[in-house]
């Protein structure tokens, strides 16, 4: 039982936090082997890597970098000196260039991220099916709790 909570706290520190497998066993009191297995039996590189580039976490690392640019090229408008120190006109076309991509790969980002509406009344709709089978009473809790849900949606909306 310790093991599972020492694996699950070790999956936090891999895969959420970053942790290199020998920091995380220094901090345990395990042996590095031991999370490595835990690491390779969870698939916790993958689900690191899918954590390090979900639409969150992408647009708001580019969300960032447009802060960035934006400060640099105003703080080249404000002071002319600095700006020809920084590289005058050509630093600037370049700081208005990577604006520009930039702003366009976030918009593509957040667009990809969009879920149809249609998919996501398939999706209910699978889920509903699949809930019905396995658990009758529970489907039909679920759909009075639907009901009840838009008819207030409906009141509210009125």
């Amino acid at each position: 039982m310790a093991k599972d909570a020492e694996r699950n706290v070790a999956h936090v520190m891999f895969v959420e936090q970053g942790k290199t497998r020998k920091e995380i066993a220094e901090l345990l009191r395990v042996r590095e082997k031991t999370v490595g297995d835990w690491a390779t039996k969870g698939n916790w590189e993958s689900l690191r890597a899918a954590r390090l580039t979900d639409t969150q976490n992408v647009s708001r690392t580019l969300t960032a970098l447009i802060g960035t640019y934006t400060e640099q090229l105003n703080t080249m408008e404000r002071d002319k000196d600095l700006a020809l120190a920084m590289g005058g006109a050509k630093e600037k076309a370049r700081l208005v260039d990577a604006l520009v991509k930039t702003s366009s790969t976030l918009e593509r980002v957040r667009n990809e991220d969009d879920i149809t509406l249609s998919s996501r009344v398939r999706v209910t709709d699978w889920v509903f099916t699949e809930l019905q089978k396995h658990d009758p009473s529970l489907y039909l809790k679920l759909l009075d709790f639907q009901s009840a849900l838009l008819e207030e949606a409906a009141r509210l909306h009125a």
